[in-house]
């Protein structure tokens, strides 16, 4: 550390430059008891000339209108879905760090030029804890920082989020795996997240994707605890949700071809996977029993969106996506039965086209 305060002290005496980025490398790597990243990051904006005492901006002086188009530039607004687990507090499951090669590269200060990506690398990503650019995101803080500055101040914060971004709620992972719904024990994410937010975000709320998994036809029945749960969570929303403004979708997995989620491809098992898939078999070539299965899980289908109802028609946009695990049937044929569902919830002259809906579903 002595080393670094020689090498950097001489620079205080130069006026305030327009740009600086320092990296100190490896050679401050392993010593203990020294906070390099604060003393780099401090020196950098010294010769900057930030170091200088200014009176504090008061941003919630500002009109609301301006606060929150502020607030709308920061990483309150993600790029893409963000993807919500039920273990994971206000966490996106989309939000990295930008300079995070140090850890797939811990040698790179040994070997660095016998790695082929250490030419493309950004600048502080190899030694993040002795480099500092102020053009980096390294220092980019998660939404749950922004909910903690002020009382205030995250009642706006979290406005800008819950409103500006799309919400998916996917099935949620067991053991590594993504469970098939057979046995009425897979828990669904949308209700705790309900739950845990301020009742007065849920006033925010603009755009919600619920991704079921594989449905058999016994899944999520009126007497388990899910389904009292999902009846629960639709209330919710009925009662505290500004539903004129609430886009809501709904999409049921496949069995066989499920997307990836945040660049991780879901795994998807049962016990009773195999015995499916031969039953699924042997009434291929029998169209009685296609049509008693095509029906059962039409039924599954509806009975599982039948809490909507309580919704009153309301929401600003409904689109619902279907798969057919356990039946091949023709694209016309599946948007049919999507149109269906979405007009016993919104009523006959609903047409989801109109709201943007997509051909196929992202998560199918």
């Amino acid at each position: 550390m002595e080393t670094a305060k020689c090498i950097l002290d001489p620079l205080s005496d130069m006026p305030p430059l327009r740009d600086v980025a320092i990296n100190l490398g490896h050679f401050l790597t392993g010593i203990e008891d020294s906070d390099s990243r604060s003393f780099i990051r401090n020196a950098a904006k010294g010769l900057l000339g930030e170091n200088i005492k200014k009176s504090p901006f008061r941003f919630m002086s500002l009109p609301l209108e301006l606060q929150i188009q502020i607030l709308q530039q920061t990483p309150l607004v993600a790029d893409e879905n963000v993807h919500f687990r039920p273990n994971q507090v206000y966490r996106p499951g989309n939000f990295r760090k930008t300079c995070s090669m140090k850890r797939l590269y811990p040698k790179y200060g040994e070997d660095r030029l016998s790695q082929p990506m250490a030419s493309t690398a950004s600048f502080c990503s190899w030694e993040y804890p002795n480099a500092f650019s102020q053009h980096c995101e390294c220092d980019n803080f998660p939404p749950e920082a922004y909910f903690q500055v002020s009382k205030d101040f995250s009642y706006i914060a979290r406005h800008v989020f819950y409103s500006s971004n799309r919400l998916c709620f996917p099935p949620v992972k067991r053991n590594g795996r993504y469970r098939i719904a057979t046995d009425g024990g897979h828990h669904l994410t949308l209700p705790p997240f309900l739950r845990r937010i301020p009742l007065e975000s849920l006033w925010s709320l603009r755009n919600l994707c619920v991704i079921f998994p594989p449905c058999s036809p016994d899944y999520l029945l009126p007497d388990e605890p899910d389904w009292h749960a999902w009846v629960e969570s639709i209330q919710r929303l009925s009662h505290l949700a500004d539903l004129s403004r609430l886009r809501l979708e709904v999409h049921f997995g496949d069995l066989y071809s499920v997307p990836s989620v945040s660049g991780l491809l879901f795994d998807f098992y049962s016990e009773n996977q195999n015995n499916m898939i031969i039953n699924h078999t042997s009434a291929w070539g029998r169209s009685d029993e296609s049509m008693k299965m095509k029906k059962a899980i039409l039924n599954t289908y509806k009975r599982m969106l039948e809490p909507l109802k309580k919704l009153d028609c309301k929401l600003l946009s409904l689109q619902v996506y279907l798969s057919w695990s356990l039946l091949d049937i023709g694209h016309e044929e599946r948007k049919g039965y999507e149109r269906s569902l979405e007009k016993m919830i919104m009523g006959d002259e609903y047409d989801s086209a109109k709201s943007g809906k997509r051909a196929r579903s992202e998560f199918i």
